[in-house]
């Protein structure tokens, strides 16, 4: 928040306004923001000026992305690739994310209906496209096309392709874990902390969310075992409580 604000404070500054008001504001978002970032920013400032003219601080949303409808056939056509990805198996935010970055390729391609677009008004969509991750899903949305018959070719080759960010190992050695271990300060409490969620990381393999969300009732110290289910998949685990990671356990439950 802060980092946006002083943004706004920089604009401000620039252009000799000395007093806030949502006109200057909505100014500086569509001046100064990248169309990736303009609906985070515009949620800022909306909460910035209901604390200025309230006094106090609220934690609700108050701005949603809304997307103005295209033609009612190519509206039609965005709900059969919503059953689609829904029968894919994808989840419900992968779905909406896929409909609204389709829905704004689309719009740019600026046609009525799926058989009016071209070649030529896919390189326009894509020149004008600011947020490149709208030509990975439109790629998708067009395969979608392909496979049931309502465009005659691919489009998605025209489409470019984003530079994947190289990703992390997936796997790492005993001796790469055992550094990691080792760095980690267990003289202090955030130490002992620290330690305690590594070890049910690098011991247990439990995922990031599991941890954070882990409680004392699934913890069975008599027993030696944690009993709960997963956030990401709805499955329950049981995993044996090892001495390391029961060590650890104790050492921040009784000392931190």
């Amino acid at each position: 928040y802060r980092r946006y604000l002083n943004r706004l404070d920089g604009f401000y500054y620039r252009n000799g306004i000395s007093s806030f008001s949502m006109e200057s504001a909505e100014e500086f978002i569509r001046s100064d923001i990248p169309a990736a970032k303009k609906v985070i920013c515009k949620n800022i400032i909306n909460r910035f000026q209901h604390y200025l003219s309230t006094g106090s601080w609220s934690t609700k949303r108050v701005c949603k992305y809304k997307a103005g409808l295209l033609s009612p056939e190519l509206e039609k056509l965005l709900i059969s690739y919503k059953h689609y990805n829904k029968k894919k198996g994808n989840k419900p935010l992968t779905i909406s994310k896929k409909e609204k970055l389709s829905r704004e390729f689309l719009r740019r391609c600026n046609s009525k209906s799926i058989e009016d677009i071209t070649s030529e008004k896919i390189t326009d969509a894509v020149i004008n496209t600011k947020n490149k991750d709208e030509w990975q899903y439109a790629r998708q949305f067009f395969k979608f096309c392909l496979e049931t018959k309502r465009v005659p070719f691919e489009f998605g080759p025209l489409i470019p392709k984003t530079r994947q960010v190289k990703k992390l190992p997936s796997t790492y050695s005993v001796e790469e874990i055992t550094k990691v271990e080792f760095t980690v300060a267990r003289t202090t409490t955030i130490g002992k902390r620290d330690y305690a969620l590594l070890l049910l990381s690098t011991r247990l393999g439990l995922r990031s969310g599991d941890i954070v969300d882990l409680k004392l009732s699934e913890i069975d110290f008599e027993q030696k075992k944690i009993k709960r289910i997963q956030l990401k998949t709805g499955n329950e685990i049981e995993l044996a409580l090892v001495a390391d990671v029961e060590n650890a356990l104790l050492d921040y439950i009784k000392n931190a």
